[in-house]
């Protein structure tokens, strides 16, 4: 079952770069079509919204006909859906294949670390965070990439590339990947949904608004505009911060063993607060870049706390199913974090976004201090 798991860290990097690829391209392109940050957020928020609905019932799906069938089905549709993107000419159409591609984002957020769960009976905390470190490293080279040839050669280039890798690694998993034995439940089968998973979720709900306050689509406009950088450029400080991010995944997955899940999670959140909060008051380009680095490092901390919570209070026998509804509620923070940015941005400047992630995030902090449990992990 180990290659089956090397195939998957490689199925979520490659389904993660064409996010990283979206994630720089699509909001400078917008941009250079004069679009304001509230109609801009507005599309990435469609993308959100979907995602809510996909999460809903494909975990379910998932724990019914395997983890396989689905991760192969969003590889292929990432291919369909990049190479879509090569094609299209319209904003409206941009705006639907971003949904259409939340479908296929699931697979990374709910389906994989149930694979991983399925897989490893001990030391999923570190398991996670590596799957989590690679996920988000295609985020990050996908963003250097991205930001490189929308520079040099127009956005079309890349997502012909990301179908093409995509595609690749889609014939991989469908002939090397197997589905685990699962083993029968020893707790109850017919016990219900943890109330511990569901405050998790709705304080993970707080985390999403403040994490999508800046990104994906503020921090690369802001860099862009603000310090007239260059799309290669801003792509690379996207992706360092995001390697930030990738990294610290491992990190966290080492922390949770020493300290406990939540003592690492509020120093993550800390971490946050106070970055953004100096984000709010830096005027140099370095020292911004710096500060988001350390702001999606921070991310990554919390990502593996918060992943590594939802997998141990889900049930096992409807795991995908219970960190999907997981996910949903807490993917609920997006929308307002999200469109409350684009909205800020427009008549309040790119810096009172700093300052509403940093009040967000110390809400979050006082939440998770207050209302989750540590739980014990193995």
């Amino acid at each position: 079952m180990r290659r089956t798991f090397y195939i998957l860290l490689v199925a979520v990097f490659a389904s993660q770069l064409t996010i990283g690829v979206v994630n720089v391209i699509l909001p400078l392109y917008f941009r250079s079509l004069k679009m304001d940050m509230t109609n801009l957020n507005l599309i990435f928020t469609v993308f959100e919204f979907t995602l809510l609905f996909a999460m809903a019932f494909i975990g379910k799906i998932s724990d019914v006909i395997g983890r396989k069938y689905i991760v192969a089905f969003s590889l292929l549709l990432h291919t369909i859906v990049s190479y879509l993107n090569v094609v299209s000419t319209k904003i409206l159409e941009f705006a639907v294949l971003r949904a259409i591609r939340s479908f296929a984002t699931v697979t990374d957020n709910v389906v994989a670390p149930a694979y991983v769960a399925d897989i490893f009976r001990n030391g999923r905390g570190m398991k996670i965070g590596f799957l989590n470190a690679f996920r988000h490293s295609g985020v990050a080279i996908g963003g250097l990439i991205g930001g490189v040839i929308f520079g040099l050669l127009g956005f079309k280039y890349a997502f012909y590339l990301t179908s093409g890798i995509t595609f690749m690694v889609f014939l991989f998993s469908v002939t090397l990947m197997k589905e685990p034995v699962k083993e029968i439940p020893k707790v109850n089968f017919n016990r219900n949904l943890s109330k511990d998973l569901i405050r998790l979720a709705l304080v993970s709900v707080i985390i999403w608004a403040g994490v999508r306050a800046i990104t994906p689509t503020l921090f690369p406009v802001y860099i862009s505009e603000v310090f007239h950088q260059s799309p290669a450029i801003v792509g690379l400080i996207i992706g360092v911060g995001t390697l930030g991010f990738s990294l610290f995944n491992i990190v966290g997955g080492k922390m949770i063993h020493s300290l406990g899940i939540k003592k690492t999670t509020l120093i993550s959140i800390s971490i946050y607060a106070v970055a953004s909060l100096m984000l709010y008051f830096s005027n140099n380009l370095i020292l911004s870049s710096i500060l988001f680095f350390i702001v999606m490092s921070a991310f990554g901390l919390s990502n593996t706390g918060f992943s590594t919570w939802s997998v141990l209070l889900s049930r096992d026998h409807k795991r995908a199913q219970d960190i999907g509804i997981y996910r949903m509620i807490a993917g609920i923070g997006a929308i307002p974090g999200l469109l409350i940015s684009g909205l800020l941005a427009d008549f309040f400047g790119f810096k009172s976004v700093f300052l509403f992630a940093a009040i967000v995030f110390i809400a979050s902090l006082v939440s998770t201090k207050i209302f989750l449990q540590d739980v014990k992990t193995v």
